[in-house]
């Protein structure tokens, strides 16, 4: 299915709210199809594994630091 909606966060410790937002996301079940982007800009985080293991269908990208 083409995706219709991209939303994309920027993660910069906010790990809490990160994972409140995405799990919204996931849990209210959008209508057209959709792929979720975090982006991360704190070089010390841990969101990543958190998410591919949470989330495994969002796409993390980790900032070059």
């Amino acid at each position: 299915m083409k995706v219709q909606v991209s939303l994309i966060s920027v993660n910069y410790k906010v790990k809490k709210e990160l994972i409140a937002c995405i799990s919204s996301i996931v849990i209210s079940k959008p209508k057209v199809s959709y792929e979720i982007i975090v982006v991360d800009n704190d070089e010390k985080s841990e969101i990543g594994e958190i998410i591919k293991n949470k989330f495994p269908k969002v796409k993390y990208i980790k900032s070059p630091g």
